[in-house]
């Protein structure tokens, strides 16, 4: 399915993992792998994992995603996120 019928794909990056999911399936594309990655430096992240790249394969598409909030540490040790969560 590479190549000119995957052109036709929808587009999902940026969408949450399970949005892109529904959207990809309803038109006929099967998600085949959906794999986390992480920054460079090891930043803890948080918050809904989102598409940030889409691959073609032979059996359907293959998802990376990556969660967008960072985690900051308080003086006490403590985690929050950038919303204060």
């Amino acid at each position: 399915m590479v190549g000119t019928e995957a052109d036709n794909w929808p587009e999902v990056t940026g969408r949450e993992v399970e949005e892109a999911r529904r959207v990809l399936e309803a038109a006929g594309v099967t998600v085949v792998a959906v794999t986390e990655t992480l920054p460079p430096r090891a930043a803890r992240l948080t918050g809904a994992l989102r598409v940030v790249r889409q691959r073609a394969s032979e059996e359907g598409v293959r998802l990376v995603v990556a969660a967008s909030v960072p985690l900051l540490q308080d003086e006490d040790g403590s985690e929050r996120d950038e919303r204060g969560e």
